[in-house]
């Protein structure tokens, strides 16, 4: 009995212990727990406000950055805008068409330099969401044919056809973003010509749509050049990619150009589409839409109909492509080749009720090939026939073919409208386009007649430009070159406008102006 009780109490005495040992191991993990979340807890407390710091720090950091961008394109665009604004100065003067042509060259060289600076700065703002849409009047025929003679002189270089197929039915003034559009038909333009080392580069610009007050426009880009692979399509419009590193430091290039023109695209509330095969090229579209202006309008329509053109060039190549550009201008009657005896045989069957026009691409009178007899088609038609030259840029030796055979100029890429221009006699654009001009501007240059105005700028050259187109109005201006100078002026002197630059020493415009 005793023995069982001795048992029994030993029993108890393991169950108690054990009792006693699961209940401090339940507490030792229980405080493990506790001094674990309470580490926890104070590492997620500094790692908050680790990352608030280093959020503070990004946020400091981008707005350092974005400053830096502002200082640093304005430092770089001022002495640029004077370059620009010299050489618009120097187009006022009666220069000879080469020297005419160079000073076009310098303006649209600084014009391309200026653009790649604002491709810097303005991937900054679309980063940060600072972009602002603007409207404005633009002539549209007129402005994307200045934006591709800014390539003209490159492609020249690469014996590249540069190609624009314009639609004559698209109204003459739009009004919208015509900047930002600028811009991404600059960048798109740009990667075409450096990518393609034969064949061409066509720009197309077609009505989709019209309703209202409305008018809907495809824009394409295409090019015969290298292409991109399939598996490269969707990250070309990554900021800073590059496709081919070796061919791309050939050619240049910050790797921001595509980047720019999806987000631009997206913002003017379009989207772009890229079609490309490797080794054949390249070809990018995008639609986007704009307010209809009725300040002008001028019928081109059916003008053509009393006439066959016979258009000479020197690519076989290029035949299709300019068959689609007439077909596309609904032109009934032309010929197009680079075979001679093709055009005396065609030019000899055309209905004499018809007159004729012909149009011959500067390459083949330089090409021992074919000058002879491009030269005999000249001479058997120049006197009873207009004879036009097709053309990249003016020179002294193209001066001397056209006083030559008495021709007329059409400066590529061709259009409806160039051709309009040269037959009814007069300069489409300067005519019509700087009388739009005129007229819109007109009430504001009779008012600027004889104002006082105030140009504030620490550059000189800025001030002196300004001052030189305020002049040629008629408008008395007096200078400052920073704000605090300015107030001062101001103070003894009123005046009716005050031109004020940003950045200036002592005082700048911000806080002048206030």
């Amino acid at each position: 009995m005793l023995k069982e009780k001795s048992i029994s109490s030993k029993i108890n005495k393991l169950l108690y212990h054990r009792k006693l040992i699961i209940i401090t191991i339940i507490i030792i993990i229980f405080i493990y727990v506790i001094i674990t979340d309470i580490i926890i807890i104070k590492r997620i407390n500094y790692n908050d406000q680790f990352l608030k710091k280093k959020i503070e720090e990004s946020k400091i950091a981008l707005e350092t950055k974005q400053q830096f961008l502002s200082t640093m394109s304005h430092e770089i665009r001022t002495p640029l805008n004077g370059i620009i604004g010299i050489t618009n100065l120097l187009k006022n003067f009666n220069y000879p068409p080469e020297q005419k042509e160079l000073i076009n060259t310098l303006e649209n060289a600084s014009k391309s330099l200026l653009m790649i600076i604002n491709d810097i700065l303005d991937l900054s703002k679309i980063e940060d969401n600072k972009i602002k849409i603007t409207k404005e009047e633009f002539c549209l025929e007129r402005e994307i044919i200045e934006l591709i003679d800014m390539f003209v002189l490159e492609a020249t270089k690469k014996n590249i056809e540069l190609i624009l197929k314009y639609d004559s039915s698209i109204p003459n003034v739009l009004i919208g973003d015509y900047g930002k559009l600028k811009q991404i038909l600059y960048n798109l333009l740009s990667n075409a010509i450096k990518f393609t080392e034969k064949g061409h580069v066509k720009l197309s610009v077609v009505k989709k749509a019209e309703a209202n007050n409305n008018v809907v426009l495809d824009f394409s880009v295409e090019d015969t050049g290298i292409g991109i692979k399939k598996e490269n399509i969707e990250e070309i419009f990554n900021p800073f990619y590059q496709i081919q590193q070796t061919r791309i430091r050939k050619s240049g290039g910050t790797g921001l150009g595509l980047a720019i023109t999806k987000n631009l695209i997206n913002i003017l509330g379009g989207d772009i589409k890229v079609n490309s095969v490797e080794n054949k090229g390249t070809s990018f579209k995008f639609t986007l839409s704009f307010e209809k202006s009725g300040d002008i309008i001028i019928n081109q329509k059916d003008f053509l109909k009393d006439y066959h053109i016979f258009f000479i060039i020197q690519k076989h190549e290029m035949i299709p492509i300019y068959e689609d550009i007439f077909n596309f201008y609904n032109v009934k009657n032309f010929t197009i080749s680079d075979d001679m005896s093709v055009l005396f045989k065609e030019a000899e069957k055309s209905s004499k009720t018809l007159k004729k026009i012909i149009i011959i691409d500067e390459d083949i009178l330089f090409d021992k090939t074919k000058n002879n007899e491009a030269i005999r088609f000249l001479y058997q038609y120049k006197k009873s026939t207009n004879i036009y030259l097709y053309a990249k840029r003016i020179n002294e030796r193209l001066i001397k073919i056209i006083k030559l055979y008495n021709l007329y100029l059409i400066q590529k890429p061709f259009t409806l409208s160039k051709l309009f221009n040269v037959l009814i006699g007069h300069n489409y654009f300067e005519k019509n386009l700087v009388n739009f001009k005129i007229n819109k501007g007109n009430k504001i240059i009779n008012k600027l007649k004889n104002k006082k105005i105030l140009v504030v700028d620490d550059n000189e050259l800025n001030r002196d430009i300004i001052k030189s187109f305020l002049i040629h109005y008629e408008v008395n201006v007096e200078t400052s070159d920073n704000g605090f100078d300015a107030i001062n002026k101001c103070l003894t002197n009123d005046f009716d406008a005050i031109i004020m630059d940003y950045h200036m020493p002592v005082m700048d415009g911000i806080e002048a102006t206030k």
